[in-house]
């Protein structure tokens, strides 16, 4: 729960893009890492597929706005 309650709210006082929750692993289910990071990579995978869309039309946004000035 650490990155959850203590790095994600000073990343976002600091004005980051925090788009996926911080991972961490009760080492004691260990012989289910492996099925435990196949989740996690597919939902973060997902998670910055939707931020770099967004992150794409924004920079389009800002390149057709210099076009008018």
């Amino acid at each position: 729960m650490g990155p959850v309650s203590n790095l994600t709210p000073l990343l976002i006082e600091l004005e980051a893009v925090v788009p996926v929750h911080g991972l961490y692993f009760v080492t004691a289910h260990m012989d289910q890492l492996d099925m435990f990071l196949s989740k996690v990579a597919g939902e973060v995978t997902q998670s910055l597929r939707a931020v770099a869309s967004v992150a794409s039309l924004l920079h389009c946004n800002i390149d057709n706005s210099g076009e008018d000035a």
